[in-house]
């Protein structure tokens, strides 16, 4: 296998560590961002299952973790092994640790999409289906971390990075389509409600499809430098955050979409039975 190690000091520097560093950048913003949509949650959310919230729960501390983990990997890099460069060429135990992450909350996310599809639709295959597709991405990526750990030295095998990562981009595709699936077969008689329920679900699946985009940029990037596996490593990291974070607008919206439904049918409705009542009285008179 080729080495991990090729160039100049400074270009493997740009590749690593700045990459890597503009990674954390993003993650932390991201963290923040999704520790203000879990707080909010759980000031919302005192009627919901101690199954949804566990995994709330879940998720936001798996986030945490995988936020602790990249900045040790970064300082790892930076500070520890600062000059270095044989270094370079060494998987740290934390960067092996961020994938396992990764897919464990990815779990957790998709446990939350597939019991809210099973609790809406009862349609228990296809709250299975996501999952089904979460559990072969977890298993590609511990294949990949077990090979990694065989030999940081060297890139992960091939076969195990190109599944893991092709599993997560289909993993994202199905959940998106099945939530465009769900929300087809709940569609209102209201088209004022259709049209809030379409802005939650569609925001959901357009935040999977982008996490998709971001696995299979990861899928290119490897495939173009397959000895450079930290480059594609550091766009991953961000996608936990989007991950959790469409789930949580999801399990936020639904008081506001409880609110507008409540008034918009309510209009809607009087504006039925005024127009039921005007034919009714017209067709009387004739």
């Amino acid at each position: 296998m080729p080495s991990l190690v090729s160039g100049s000091l400074s270009e493997q520097l740009n590749e690593t560590v700045g990459a890597m560093l503009i990674s954390a950048i993003i993650g932390s913003v991201l963290q923040g961002v999704t520790t203000c949509q879990t707080i909010a949650y759980f000031l919302g959310s005192k009627t919901d299952s101690r199954v949804i919230r566990s995994l709330v729960l879940f998720v936001w501390v798996v986030n945490v973790l995988h936020a602790i983990l990249v900045v040790d990997s970064v300082y790892t890099y930076s500070v520890t092994h600062h000059g270095n460069p044989s270094a370079l060429a060494t998987l740290t135990w934390s960067s092996m640790a961020i994938i396992i992450g990764n897919v464990v909350g990815d779990l957790g996310v998709k446990g939350i999409f597939s019991y809210r599809v099973w609790k809406i639709s009862r349609q228990w295959y296809m709250g299975v289906l996501i999952m089904l597709t979460a559990v072969v991405t977890f298993t590609f990526a511990v294949f990949v971390v077990s090979e990694m750990a065989l030999s940081p030295t060297s890139p992960p095998e091939p076969v195990g990075t190109y599944g893991s990562l092709a599993a997560l981009a289909g993993s994202d595709i199905v959940m998106s389509i099945v939530l465009a699936l769900v929300l087809y077969q709940h569609r209102s008689v209201f088209p004022s409600v259709n049209r809030v329920l379409r802005g939650v679900v569609w925001y959901s699946a357009e935040t999977s499809i982008v996490t998709s985009l971001g696995a299979i940029v990861g899928l290119v990037i490897y495939a173009a430098l397959p000895n450079k596996p930290v480059l594609f490593m550091a766009v991953l990291w961000v996608l936990p955050y989007l991950i959790s974070s469409s789930v949580l607008v999801a399990l936020n919206s639904r008081k506001e979409l409880r609110e507008k439904t409540s008034v918009v049918s309510s209009v809607e409705m009087s504006d039925r039975l005024r127009h039921l009542s005007y034919n009714t009285a017209v067709t009387y008179v004739d």
